[in-house]
């Protein structure tokens, strides 16, 4: 390691983020410290990693992505060899060139080498209301997808639902309930009612 840090995880914070490239300038929260003596320690500036790219939940043609903040927390993940070539040139593999390699397969747990993932809390930012099943929601509650235990799956929003599809099939072995606050509209090229009985009423 020729006498460097081996550097492996840390925490950081998001200083700016880019939607178009996915990088982001990262302030890391744990800053060096520094002493010649056991007890003569001093704090030494807290650096910051510039184009460290913002893991997100993906596979294949499937993304799952947030709305990236700064002052966000992240982790910090520091790679065993450089990562740039893969980065910037999407190439696996390192290149040799007249017998020498280039200077990111030389590279060891470099801050050059990093990305970062927006997962983690601390105490002061725990998540309200924390539920039971699968939730996607944002943290106030206010809106948000549940897939609760029972099999009931919930959908809350304070706004508008939109679904936009070519066409929209809902079936249901048993009722189908809709219930509007104010006006209920149904408007097609036609509209057809069917099934064993019909009835209308006024509320």
């Amino acid at each position: 390691m020729n006498g460097r840090p081996v550097r492996t995880k840390t925490l950081g914070t998001i200083v700016t983020f880019d939607k178009e490239t996915q990088l982001a300038t990262v302030r890391l929260s744990c800053n060096p410290l520094n002493s010649n003596l056991e007890s003569n320690f001093v704090q030494l500036p807290t650096p910051e990693l510039i184009e460290v790219p913002v893991e997100s939940d993906r596979c294949g043609e499937y993304e799952i992505t947030f709305d990236v903040k700064p002052g966000d927390d992240c982790i910090v993940d520091f790679y065993e060899s450089g990562i740039t070539h893969w980065l910037y040139e999407n190439r696996r593999d390192y290149q040799v060139n007249d017998g020498y390699p280039q200077p990111a397969a030389l590279r060891r747990f470099d801050t050059q080498d990093a990305t970062c993932r927006v997962t983690v809390n601390n105490l002061s930012g725990v998540i309200p209301g924390f539920g039971t099943g699968l939730q996607i929601r944002n943290r106030a509650g206010t809106q948000s997808v549940i897939l609760h235990p029972d099999g009931v799956i919930s959908i809350t929003t304070p706004s508008a639902l939109e679904v936009t599809a070519q066409s929209v099939n809902i079936e249901a072995s048993n009722d189908i309930a809709i219930k509007a606050g104010g006006a209920l509209t149904l408007e097609g090229t036609a509209v057809n009612v069917t099934g064993a009985s019909i009835g209308f009423s006024r509320g």
